[in-house]
């Protein structure tokens, strides 16, 4: 089963309301709806690969982002992946 990633604004809003139900901080949910917006428009609308998040982290390094700054973008990433398996499920 392949999973197609959607990044709409109905996605948007309900990861930022499950962000906020989890009490995160507001510049943890800026944060990480920044880091997520950045994801989909590097990888498109499309299957969600392994190669299309190996990609990204690639690009942020090759940016000159530091590791803990790219691990976060990785998390908010997941986190993400994670609220729309939740709600589909």
């Amino acid at each position: 089963m392949a999973i197609i990633m959607v990044y709409d604004s109905a996605v948007r809003e309900g990861f930022r309301k499950w962000l906020v139900e989890e009490e995160k901080s507001p510049h943890t949910v800026s944060a990480y709806l920044r880091h997520v917006a950045s994801f989909a428009a590097q990888a498109g609308e499309g299957e969600l690969t392994r190669e299309a998040v190996q990609n990204f982290r690639d690009a942020l390094l090759a940016r000159g982002r530091q590791p803990a700054s790219v691990n976060a973008a990785l998390c908010a990433v997941l986190s993400s992946c994670n609220n729309s398996l939740r709600l589909w499920l």
